[in-house]
């Protein structure tokens, strides 16, 4: 979770490596709903960071 104005992480969420599209999609669902980030003016982001699946 990512300010947007000052461009500071706020938390960190881990994924298993393995997680499937599904699973990343609903954690960054709930992640969203937890912050609020996806209310008018929230400032808020999700960026989902990480390398390649092996």
């Amino acid at each position: 979770m990512t300010s947007v104005d000052d461009g500071m992480v706020i938390a960190r969420y881990p994924l298993d490596r393995d997680a499937d599209d599904a699973v990343i999609a609903t954690r960054l669902a709930e992640i969203v709903s937890r912050h609020g980030a996806a209310e008018p003016g929230s400032g808020l982001d999700v960026r989902l960071m990480g390398g390649m699946r092996a």
